[in-house]
């Protein structure tokens, strides 16, 4: 990150091992408009992705393909 103020904690729907994730707390910098997470997030998110089936619940959503 910048090191400049004004970190905020957000909560953002992310996308990460090919599962969608919601929720997910994240440190966002307003200024170089960079997030992170931290380890125990990441861990989580690792935890998730490579075991889908044992965390999330599955639904199916339309999706458009344009070509």
């Amino acid at each position: 990150m910048c090191s400049q103020p004004g970190i905020k904690v957000i909560r953002e729907d992310t996308i990460f091992g090919g599962v969608w994730i919601e929720n997910v707390p994240f440190e966002y910098c307003p200024n170089c408009h960079e997030r992170f997470c931290d380890l125990a997030t990441a861990q989580q998110l690792e935890a998730i992705a490579d075991n889908p089936t044992k965390y999330a619940r599955m639904l199916e959503r339309p999706v458009a393909h344009v070509a």
